[in-house]
């Protein structure tokens, strides 16, 4: 598992990246999964971002192909997997996180 993984997800011929993490803000904290686009060179443009507030924890990615699965713990079976939609133009889950 990582926490940044780069390869063209939207098969658009340009570098994307997924990244995940926790944040904390004055008002609270949690993770997130940003999908960043190269839109020019060095110029990143955010593509996808979904937050899950509450307690900061442990995301993971992996790549399968063209899927992104999403971890949300090292030794469970807790994965979502999201893929870029080409008929929709824009990324979807095909089974969306759940978090205990």
């Amino acid at each position: 598992m990582k926490f940044e993984i780069a390869g063209d997800f939207d098969d658009d011929r340009r570098p994307d990246k997924a990244v995940v993490g926790v944040y904390e803000t004055a008002t609270g904290a949690g993770r997130f999964l940003l999908i960043v686009t190269e839109s020019r060179a060095s110029i990143w443009k955010p593509t996808f971002l979904e937050v899950y507030p509450g307690d900061p924890g442990f995301l993971g990615l992996k790549q399968n192909g063209s899927k992104l699965e999403l971890w949300s713990c090292m030794e469970c079976g807790n994965v979502s997997n999201l893929v870029w939609s080409r008929q929709a133009q824009k990324y979807v889950w095909l089974r969306a996180p759940k978090y205990d």
